[in-house]
């Protein structure tokens, strides 16, 4: 089951092909993002690899 977790939400794509997402300028407008938090985690799990990649964007300066 292929799964996106932007902070505190989940998306699970309908479509079987996972298109390349620009995370950066969605993130903002997603609900339950936590956008002030350097270390948000981004995950995105592919449907036949299971490949998972883990992001630490620096949203917000220090």
């Amino acid at each position: 089951m292929r799964t996106i977790e932007v902070g505190t939400l989940n998306i699970h794509p309908i479509s079987p092909i996972l298109p390349i997402l620009p995370i950066s300028p969605i993130s903002p407008i997603l609900p339950n993002n936590k956008a002030s938090t350097p270390s948000m985690r981004v995950r995105i799990i592919g449907y036949n690899t299971r490949q998972e990649l883990k992001m630490d964007p620096p949203l917000a300066p220090s």
